[in-house]
């Protein structure tokens, strides 16, 4: 099925149920998605377009909350240009879908209730995707792949398991006033 009518037809659904843009777009799933754009490696390009629409929907979001979650977020993937592997890579791995997988396993780093765009929180949307979606499910993914995957350790994983990240924490900082130390 084509990936823009499916979107249309969740539109549509949308607005037969009352669903409004603002219901969604809230200061947690701001967190949710900066939280997964820091396992992926950070890009200034999300702070850019995330704080532009933090603004239009009226939520203050402040830059400090963004290096707070960077600071607290493992880096379980890294995406080019940080590394050769491309998104397609990342969706034959298990997709954003094992990303957020993995990142529920850890204590108090996503809002597992905040509302997704099936209109249910997250955790609900997480349970209901089939397959396994983290740990060593995402060696024997990467493997599929084509990946040397022998051991959750290896250099050449497209995604990691939270405890074995490419790095402790978001590679994202952010820097505030005239002079950054």
């Amino acid at each position: 099925e084509d990936l823009a009518a499916r979107a249309a037809s969740r539109l549509i659904d949308l607005v037969a149920e009352d669903v409004k843009p603002r219901d969604i777009v809230t200061k947690s799933s701001f967190d949710n998605a900066f939280t997964l754009d820091m396992a992926m490696g950070g890009s200034t390009n999300t702070v850019l377009h995330g704080m532009a629409l933090a603004h239009e929907a009226g939520i203050d979001y402040p830059l400090t909350r963004i290096d707070e979650i960077s600071r607290r977020v493992p880096n379980i993937c890294r995406v080019s240009p940080a590394s050769h592997w491309h998104m397609e890579d990342v969706h034959q791995a298990g997709g954003i879908s094992a990303i957020l997988g993995e990142l529920a396993e850890v204590p108090d780093l996503l809002d597992l209730d905040a509302r997704t765009v099936a209109a249910i929180a997250l955790l609900v949307a997480l349970s209901r995707i089939p397959g396994p979606l983290h740990g060593v499910d995402l060696v024997e993914r990467a493997a599929d792949i084509g990946t040397p995957a022998h051991t959750i350790e290896d250099e050449e994983l497209v995604l990691r398991a939270e405890q074995r990240g490419v790095g402790d924490a978001g590679r994202l900082e952010v820097g505030l006033g005239a002079l950054r130390q």
